[in-house]
């Protein structure tokens, strides 16, 4: 937190997608040929956010256990 109320946050994600054999249909010189390609897909995400936590003045209610 910054201020009251207010914060700030970073979160980066990587997500891995792997690799998928795709078979292709040639054109140009490979015309008519069919050829497999590994597809792969990796994503880096990076995520920043602001917060604002609202206060209306109330107090979080406690609960206790009972014990015997």
């Amino acid at each position: 937190m910054f201020a009251r109320n207010w914060d700030v946050w970073v979160e980066a994600n990587y997500m891995d997608f792997g690799t998928k054999n795709v078979t292709m249909i040639g054109y140009g010189g490979w015309a008519g040929g069919q050829y497999i390609q590994p597809i792969q897909q990796n994503v880096l995400a990076f995520l920043v956010g602001i917060d604002y936590r609202f206060y209306w003045g109330v107090a979080p209610v406690v609960t206790k256990g009972q014990s015997n």
